[in-house]
């Protein structure tokens, strides 16, 4: 097992389909572990605070820029990887411009924006970031 305690960040990226008048979430489809869908998140390194973690991963795996955020969580999480033990994570609410665009095919399946009831189907079927679905987004009283 790596460090005791490994440091993340993650963004909620929300948008309205106003067809349906569902909230959207921006989420992607890890090909890595953990397997499965997530929001944007990962490690930050040395020298980064959170938030420009948070906008460096936020445009290397989705394409866009962020241009206003909300800190909503901070707090440690025992980690279900082999990374570390646990994590302290940063996660904001993010609103962000640009256009989506799928930049690591080998990372990502996919990276698209689902609703809730999408999200709840891949958590149902075992397809998702333990970290986001059981924790995360639970705490945030999302899922």
């Amino acid at each position: 097992m790596g460090d005791k305690v490994g440091q993340c960040v993650g963004m909620i990226v929300r948008e309205l389909d106003y067809e349906s008048r569902d909230e959207l979430f921006l989420v992607e489809y890890r090909l890595a572990e953990p397997v499965g869908l997530a929001l944007p998140s990962g490690h930050i390194n040395d020298g980064e605070t959170p938030l420009s973690a948070g906008e460096r991963i936020l445009f290397n795996e989705t394409g866009l820029k962020m241009t206003a955020y909300q800190q909503l969580f901070h707090g440690f999480i025992k980690s279900e990887s082999d990374c570390h033990e646990a994590h302290e994570w940063w996660i904001y609410r993010v609103d962000a411009i640009g256009r989506i665009v799928l930049r690591d095919p080998q990372k990502h399946k996919f990276i698209g924006y689902e609703s809730i009831a999408v999200m709840k189907e891949y958590k149902e079927l075992g397809e998702v970031d333990p970290t986001w679905f059981h924790h995360i987004l639970p705490a945030l009283k999302i899922i």
